[in-house]
């Protein structure tokens, strides 16, 4: 319940995120580019949907759906549990990546609060299956 009023609050106009539609897009663009080699190995696909910043709390909100798809039956079937964290520490879309020839790669100590943060929603959806 705290999550969801946290990302309703982050989402209205209330709070003015800190980067413009198109770095947000790149932000989320170059973490889910990271994340076939990282976090989407494990159970979960995920599904990067939000990222709003807000300069006060010097804070991102990350949303995104953890994806699990179940083979068992005739039909491929998903279940997507929408989650939410907090990235402490930034704000500012040069922190966050850097350009490459391919586009935007995350800049490591960014990298290393993205997995922290994805790391608590992992955690948050293996607690609903306990």
């Amino acid at each position: 319940m705290k999550k969801l009023i946290l990302l309703m609050l982050v989402t209205s106009s209330i709070f003015a995120n800190t980067l413009s539609q198109k770095q947000e897009s790149e932000v989320l663009t170059a973490i889910d580019n990271i994340c076939g080699d990282t976090w989407c190995e494990g159970d979960f696909n995920f599904s990067f949907n939000l990222f709003v910043c807000d300069e006060n709390t010097n804070s991102c909100v990350l949303q995104a759906d953890l994806i699990v798809y179940d083979y068992s039956g005739e039909v491929e079937t998903e279940k997507r549990y929408p989650q939410s964290c907090i990235v402490k520490g930034y704000t500012n879309f040069n922190q966050m990546v850097e350009e490459s020839r391919w586009g935007y790669d995350l800049q490591w100590p960014f990298y290393e609060a993205v997995t922290d943060c994805v790391t608590e929603m992992e955690e948050a959806v293996y607690q609903v299956w306990e």
